[in-house]
């Protein structure tokens, strides 16, 4: 009796990681630790795994991952990225399709980007940022192949998209904060930025306050830096000692002032409540962070999924994929301190 062939099922499980994982090992992607890496590629090796070389009628489907390294990027300095190839990933060996990672920066964007792209004669294009270049991403439509935005939103780009409900998200993380008896909420960070995501979760604040009665008279702009993140919050707790809640633009800025906080002794959630939004590093012991919890695996798929519908349709609408995500209660939140009205 012939000897069972070895799938990538059989490597995920005798390494105890997913399939994505050893999928993404074995393509030579991005995103993999290097011990992780060198263990399931010796695995694979060990187990005698052969990658299977299918013969199809039709050409194989190239698409282009887009992933915007810039430098202090939100989506770069956290899980995001990888959790998103992933699911990308997951779906596309399904379909059957070669899926390559382009890193782009958009410092050099236009030209060079563009016109690697276009050479390497892609079928389709998935744009992975947490802030959309319009420039970038028009001229990308030009090239007459389909593409998805994920994880961002565009107010002119006329293409399919996978995003977050940024707006109804901040506004029920504010919601519950108040639900909680909070009545002095600040938000550092909170501007109207010309990026539609941090915009929305601006607006989605506001209206939380203004729905519940209160004035949003705490707000401190501020950028994703350490020096940024620290002045913003040094300032609000000067200016405002009667706050008992800091509502933060993303984790990363939730994150700078967890630590400032804890500098000075200002108990967290004691004295006071912070919240983030992306969930980038999940909990920890070091920082439980009550935070909104965007599902980037879930995106990935699902973004491969609208991608397909295009390439087998593609003149219908383009279509808005919009997730709801769900909030993470977690140890830096709770009630105001007693003394507070």
């Amino acid at each position: 009796m012939p000897k069972a062939r070895v799938t990538i099922e059989d490597v995920a499980r005798a390494c105890h990681v997913s399939v994505a994982t050893v999928s993404m090992v074995l393509s030579g992607k991005p995103g993999i630790n290097a011990l992780t890496r060198k263990r399931v590629a010796a695995v694979a090796q060990t187990m005698g795994y052969q990658r299977r070389i299918r013969v199809s009628e039709k050409p194989l489907r190239r698409i282009a991952v887009v992933v915007d390294q810039t430098e202090n990027s939100e989506a770069m300095s956290s899980g995001f990225v990888h959790r998103l190839i992933q699911g990308t990933t997951e779906i596309i060996e399904k379909f059957r399709m070669q899926c390559d990672v382009v890193l782009v920066e958009r410092t050099m964007f236009i030209d060079e980007e563009l016109t690697n792209l276009a050479q390497r004669q892609f079928d389709a294009a998935m744009v992975i940022a947490t802030e959309a270049d319009r420039e970038f991403n028009a001229r990308l439509l030009d090239l007459g192949i389909p593409v998805v935005l994920v994880g961002m939103f565009s107010d002119t780009l006329y293409a399919d998209a996978v995003q977050i409900n940024h707006y109804s998200c901040m506004y029920d993380l504010v919601s519950h904060v108040i639900s909680t008896g909070h009545r002095h909420i600040g938000m550092i960070g909170g501007q109207d930025s010309f990026i539609p995501n941090l915009r929305y979760r601006f607006h989605g604040f506001l209206h939380a306050m203004a729905d519940h009665g209160l004035a949003p008279d705490y707000i401190e702009p501020c950028t994703n830096n350490d020096a940024s993140i620290r002045a913003a919050t040094e300032r609000m707790l000067e200016r405002y000692p009667e706050m008992t809640a800091m509502i933060c633009r993303d984790d990363t800025i939730a994150h700078g002032v967890l630590k400032v906080l804890h500098e000075r002794g200002i108990a967290v959630p004691g004295r006071m409540t912070v919240t983030g939004f992306g969930d980038v590093n999940g909990s920890t012991e070091e920082s439980a962070l009550t935070t909104v919890q965007i599902d980037a695996h879930t995106m990935g798929m699902l973004a491969v999924n609208v991608m397909m519908n295009r390439l087998r349709v593609p003149a219908m609408m383009p279509i808005t994929a919009v997730i709801h995500a769900p909030l993470c209660i977690r140890a830096t939140s709770g009630p105001p301190p007693l003394r507070t009205n």
